[in-house]
């Protein structure tokens, strides 16, 4: 964790070569919905924040009409690609690494609105010469839900890249909807590629701490009625604990939720769980010693 003044948000980085040129990240925020009319009432109210905090910077809404002749436009070598997701999601969750290539700016989810002016935050990491800013998960690595860009960052463009080589994974025969977003464009896709794009594009790149970028911890994401604010930080506020495209899973989703819930966030009801099951399994497997001891006698 570096140093840095009281104001400064923390950050965490791994050794990287130093990056001396001074980049400008273009004052663009990008937001990405089905259509500007379909946008629930809360959202416009984190898109007015935006602007409000932020009126000097340029509001870039993307409906998915704008995204799909994006593509054909300025990426035609993704087009089959685009069109191969099987999730909506997918296509959102690519198209935001070709934007932030493209023009640069700041991406961020719906969800997320600013609580400060975010100047201080990118001008601080410019002058380090950095060109890529983005934020720790509390799901463990980085997250694709709030991040900014210099237009043709050697990180985006890696990202961009490396694209087609995730479409498909053998561990997608799982059929887990969220895990097949994750590691095809979504974080776990985004996390990967700061360890796969190479120094120079590492060089550029400067991580949020998570702290920093959302308050509240996996628990209290899992945990319903917790107010939004629990997530909020000193920079970005949060209008749900949970990200929209989470709330609606298969089965096998729900299941694995709640063994995972159970013992990272319940450690003592797990353990109890966990020890009278085996000691029932120890009791049964004597009885049968028994049983198959009586028999032979």
């Amino acid at each position: 964790i570096d140093d840095k003044p009281d104001d400064a948000p923390i950050a965490i980085q791994a050794d990287s070569p130093k990056n001396d040129t001074t980049v400008r990240i273009p004052r663009i925020i990008h937001v990405t919905y089905k259509s500007r009319d379909e946008l629930p009432e809360e959202w416009e109210q984190s898109l007015q924040i935006w602007e409000d905090m932020h009126p000097d910077w340029e509001l870039r809404f993307w409906s998915d009409a704008d995204i799909e002749e994006f593509v054909r436009t300025e990426f035609p070598q993704y087009v089959s690609l685009h069109e191969s997701y099987k999730y909506v999601i997918q296509r959102v969750d690519s198209v935001r690494y070709m934007i932030l290539y493209h023009f640069g700016g700041l991406y961020s989810d719906m969800d997320i609105y600013p609580r400060v002016a975010l100047d201080g935050l990118l001008s601080q990491w410019e002058d380090a010469g950095k060109n890529v800013l983005l934020a720790e998960t509390s799901n463990m690595g980085v997250t694709n839900a709030f991040m900014a860009s210099a237009p043709q960052s050697p990180f985006m463009g890696c990202a961009v890249e490396n694209l087609p080589n995730y479409r498909r994974a053998w561990h997608h025969v799982l059929q887990w909807r969220h895990w097949e977003v994750l590691s095809s464009a979504g974080s776990t896709y985004l996390w990967g590629m700061v360890g796969h794009c190479g120094p120079e594009a590492a060089a550029g790149v400067r991580i949020v701490a998570q702290r920093s970028f959302r308050g509240c911890s996996v628990c209290d994401a899992w945990e319903t009625g917790k107010p939004a604010e629990t997530c909020d930080t000193e920079w970005l506020g949060h209008s749900s604990t949970n990200s929209s495209w989470h709330q609606h899973g298969n089965l096998f989703h729900s299941f694995m939720k709640l063994f995972a819930y159970s013992f990272l966030c319940e450690p003592f009801r797990a353990c109890f769980v966990t020890v009278t099951l085996c000691l029932f399994l120890i009791q049964r497997r004597r009885n049968g010693r028994r049983l198959d001891s009586a028999k032979v006698g």
